[in-house]
């Protein structure tokens, strides 16, 4: 559970200091050394009835696709959004 604690930490902190795409960085790389370390954690959660009124920020869902998939979705969707929204981190 320590690790889900140093992730918000992580995000709070870049938060603070108006660093979102490093937040968002650090967070991927957090993730990444779990998987290949073996510590991975997943975490389920029930869908909502009222997203209206939910008080929620997110959801994040991370799945690591095959080259040809990962290549087909960079160019249709990624690079759209980068263009839309460069200062995000995708």
């Amino acid at each position: 559970m320590s690790s889900h604690r140093d992730s918000i930490s992580c995000i709070t902190t870049a938060i603070m200091h108006d660093n979102y795409t490093d937040a968002q960085k650090a967070t991927i790389q957090q993730l990444k050394t779990q998987l290949t370390q073996g510590k991975g954690q997943m975490t389920v959660v029930a869908m909502r009835s009222d997203y209206e009124r939910d008080r929620e920020r997110c959801l994040t869902s991370v799945v690591f696709v095959p080259e040809p998939l990962t290549q087909s979705i960079s160019q249709r969707i990624i690079q759209p959004l980068k263009q839309l929204e460069p200062e995000h981190f995708y």
